[in-house]
């Protein structure tokens, strides 16, 4: 007998009789990704959120086990259940502190910083405020100017500017 008549036999929803039989649902079987579980859960029958969840929940460990950089880890956080962020949270703070000492750029410090966990905003911050103080004793264009206050901290914005404008100034000779 199917589980579609077994399940129109007992006037139950095929969800709970395939739970019951220990079938999974296509749509279970079809789940790659985190973030595919979290839509799926979202949308599925009560009775179907047990299995969801639980496919959610093998994803989301294994996902942490194969996360590379601070951004795959920020996404997964936001894209785990509430019962097991911790452990994405916690890979997610490990990326971060093992990017901190390898930042080379300010661009690389602003792209750190829009992914890093709050907690460790100060830290990355006070690493790009230093990269991009050293940027700025660099500069020798303006456009390298224009190019550095694209990514620059707000706080050093104002920096930037003063030194683009002195880049910009016409040379003058002395007149002897």
């Amino acid at each position: 007998m199917k589980v579609e008549d077994v399940a129109t036999a007992l006037n139950l929803p095929i969800e709970q009789v395939e739970q019951m039989l220990g079938v999974e649902h296509p749509a279970i079987l079809s789940l790659t990704t985190p973030a595919g579980a979290r839509e799926l859960y979202s949308a599925c029958s009560e009775t179907m959120k047990p299995a969801v969840l639980e496919k959610w929940k093998l994803l989301v460990e294994e996902a942490t086990l194969n996360l590379k950089t601070p951004a795959e880890a920020k996404e997964l956080y936001f894209n785990c259940p509430r019962r097991f962020d911790s452990s994405a949270e916690k890979r997610w703070f490990e990326l971060t502190k093992q990017a901190i000492p390898k930042l080379k750029t300010p661009a690389e410090g602003h792209a750190l910083y829009s992914v890093c966990p709050i907690n460790l905003k100060i830290v990355v911050m006070k690493k790009w405020v230093w990269l991009t103080t050293r940027a700025i004793r660099k500069l020798k264009t303006a456009a390298e100017a224009t190019e550095l206050y694209q990514v620059c901290p707000e706080k050093l914005e104002q920096e930037i500017v003063k030194k683009m404008v002195k880049l910009k100034a016409p040379k003058t000779r002395a007149i002897d």
